[in-house]
């Protein structure tokens, strides 16, 4: 609860890098060690409505988090990454530019379908990630 609480402060804050820090030290397995200690102490009782909230918050601040961070990679590859295609306006009309001109295209389209592979798949990462948080609220 205190980890949420936090969490919940710097999210209003706008400071999501704290966010991730705090996320970083809570270990991965958190859930299942409360839920098995719960059981131990409960005799297999379900969980308490307090137990149920803050997992189901830390749920909810780690989708955020993870969709957050999905889109920021697929924001700079779309925004920063994407290959520039070679200028063939103002290239002189000689054979070397010419042979110059279709090395640097092709070289291009090369890049260029890895970019859009590339984008796709940050793409598919992002939506599964934003949907995956919108589920687990």
């Amino acid at each position: 609860q205190q980890a949420n609480s936090l969490m919940r402060y710097f999210l209003a804050a706008g400071k999501l890098i704290a966010v991730r820090e705090v996320l970083q030290k809570i270990p991965h397995d958190s859930v299942a060690i409360i839920h098995e200690d719960w059981n131990r102490r409960a005799g297999g009782r379900p969980l308490n409505g307090d137990l149920q909230n803050t997992i189901k918050e830390y749920m909810c601040i780690k989708a955020y988090a993870d969709a957050y961070d999905a889109f920021d990679e697929w924001s700079r590859h779309f925004y920063q990454e994407r290959p520039v295609e070679p200028d063939v306006v103002n290239r002189r009309g000689t054979i070397r530019e010419g042979v110059l001109l279709e090395k640097e295209s092709e070289d291009f389209m090369r890049l260029y379908q890895s970019w859009e592979f590339n984008r796709d798949r940050f793409t598919q990462t992002a939506s599964d990630k934003m949907y995956n948080g919108d589920r687990k609220s």
